[in-house]
């Protein structure tokens, strides 16, 4: 050997790093080989090994082993965003697209490079191609919320006479079960272009018989997909039962129009026109149209104002039965650092009446005042069940059939839940997030991404909505919007 060569150069790697040499140069098995003989000396190895044997496992077609190894790390370590990235995929490789989507969402709150972000985007668009079937329940717990049939009067006085009020007409507290469910088909139609049809139930059952109110409606429409937005159209069929007994029938249109009209402003326009028919009671057959506009602004990070406006004619048979309603309410929402969730809304609500009743000579108006408040917060969570704790207090004024004013007020528990199910099959590609030089220790910004179908129930009305796409650095996450 000659005197001007020189001595090879030792460089000493721990296992660790060499299962990330070997990963980078796409060595699955000899990276998972070695990962299973390393002895993590502390939780920061104990938490990287964990890591790459779930991010090789996914890699190498095994999603399921992928998500218990992931899931062992958020146990102890809730705070690894990439950690809660590589989890959320490998839901979605194994078809759990709801839990997928949940913690891709959450990721989204964080500050992620932008090459991430486009890869948890393209996720979630695949994860919203593939479904068509969807579902959803709810429970709640809730007072007596029909106050404008009692009074707190022992007796009214009509045409002169007095009359005593009995027990059903008396102020009671009361506390029931309301139940929500329902089921919908979206199937694909074209590329901007979804079908709909959807069945769904709302029932408040209490002690008392006199409360209960249950509905079904059934809904058939379009959904048009554009740039800025969406629009919806369709057909619904509903029915109503009041006091165990069949109180309506009903057979209406609906419009609903979502725009982004900037990456901080939201307009939304639901429009819709029913035609009653009452089992017993005819003359309150009519129209109602209804049309609720609502204007939401996105502030900072964590917060938004929805402006909420409803104008409705409900027309009847008998002029003294036809009314005009005007609402208004202010909706406050926020998520605190802790992820406490809070929104505040105040309502207030006025009908006119358009004539005399015939009986006591005057013409009816009625108002409603009331403040709601609700909390939530990830922890309140039950298998997948979104528990909200919410405390309202009413407060009615009316001058039928004489001036009486009544206040109530209660707690509302409720638990929530979305199912889905795909039908359609879309073979899952896996981002590499590692090769975006993203640590699973780095922080983030809030990042608000509206771009999901959701089924709702709303006043009876189930739709598949899908949210505008608000980009910018105020977006609030989906879980925000009621």
């Amino acid at each position: 050997m000659s005197s001007n060569e020189e001595d090879p150069i030792e460089i000493k790697v721990s296992q660790l790093q060499a299962v990330r040499l070997l990963i980078q140069v796409g060595q699955w098995e000899d990276a998972h080989a070695l990962l299973e003989q390393v002895r993590p000396k502390n939780e920061d190895e104990w938490a990287e090994q964990l890591f790459l044997l779930g991010f090789v496992e996914l890699r190498l077609g095994k999603p399921t082993q992928a998500i218990e190894r992931f899931e062992r790390i958020l146990k102890r370590h809730p705070h690894l965003i990439r950690v809660r990235l590589e989890l959320a995929a490998a839901y979605y490789a194994t078809g759990l697209d709801d839990k997928a989507r949940a913690q891709f969402e959450t990721s989204l709150e964080h500050e992620l490079p932008d090459s991430v972000e486009d890869v948890v985007d393209r996720f979630l668009h695949q994860i919203d191609t593939r479904k068509t079937w969807s579902s959803s329940f709810s429970a709640a717990l809730l007072p007596e919320d029909r106050p404008k049939k009692i009074s707190g009067q022992d007796e009214i006085v009509l045409g002169g006479l007095p009359f005593k009020l009995d027990e059903d007409a008396r102020p009671r507290s009361g506390i029931g079960l309301q139940l929500s469910g329902g089921i919908a088909y979206s199937p694909v139609i074209a590329e901007d272009l979804r079908g709909l049809v959807a069945i769904s139930s709302t029932a408040k059952v209490y002690p008392r018989a006199v409360w209960n109110d249950i509905s079904i409606a059934t809904d058939a429409g379009l959904t048009h997909f554009f740039r800025r937005g969406t629009v919806s159209e369709g057909l619904r069929f509903a029915w109503q039962w009041r006091e165990n007994d069949r109180y309506r029938r009903s057979i209406g249109v609906w419009m609903r129009m979502r725009l982004g009209l900037s990456d901080k402003f939201g307009l939304e326009l639901p429009i819709s026109l029913d035609f009653h028919k009452h089992d017993t009671r005819d003359y309150l057959d009519g129209p109602e149209l209804v049309m609720t506009p609502s204007l939401t602004h996105f502030i900072g990070r964590r917060s938004l104002i929805a402006f909420k406006l409803k104008l409705g004619r409900t027309d009847a048979e008998q002029a003294y039965h036809r009314y005009d309603l005007l609402g208004l309410s202010l909706q406050f929402k926020h998520i605190f650092e802790n992820d406490l969730s809070l929104t505040l809304e105040p309502y207030y609500e006025t009908r006119s009446y358009a004539a005399q009743d015939p009986l006591l000579g005057i013409v009816r108006s009625d108002k409603l005042r009331r403040y709601r408040i609700s909390l939530s917060h990830p922890s309140w969570r039950y298998k997948s069940f979104i528990t909200t704790l919410t405390y309202s207090h009413d407060t009615s004024w009316s001058n039928f059939p004489a001036p009486r004013k009544y206040r109530s007020q209660g707690l509302n528990l409720g638990m929530f839940r979305l199912f889905w199910r795909a039908f359609v099959t879309v073979q899952p590609e896996i981002g590499n997030f590692l090769s975006h030089q993203f640590g699973p220790n780095s922080a983030a910004k809030t990042h608000v991404r509206l771009c999901i179908y959701c089924f709702l129930i709303e006043q009876n009305l189930v739709i598949l909505r899908k949210f505008v796409i608000l980009k910018g650095r105020s977006r609030i996450l989906a879980r925000l919007i009621p």
